[in-house]
């Protein structure tokens, strides 16, 4: 968005729309632990549209 002077005192004012893309949510799905993972994991298999994944493991041994 800007706006710019005339010479004659009047002010232009340009706006613009934001795209299509840029209206969508953002969907992040956190799973913790190993239930989590198998979760996010059942969503990767499924092919989920426009989901992000993030997966944390809490187990000692990782």
């Amino acid at each position: 968005m800007g706006g710019s002077r005339q010479a004659d005192g009047q002010m232009t004012l340009n706006l613009s729309m934001p795209g299509q893309d840029e209206l969508k949510p953002r969907i992040t799905v956190f799973g913790v632990g190993g239930a989590g993972g198998n979760a996010v994991n059942n969503m990767i298999e499924k092919e989920l549209d426009g989901v992000d994944f993030v997966v944390a493991n809490t187990d000692a041994q990782a």
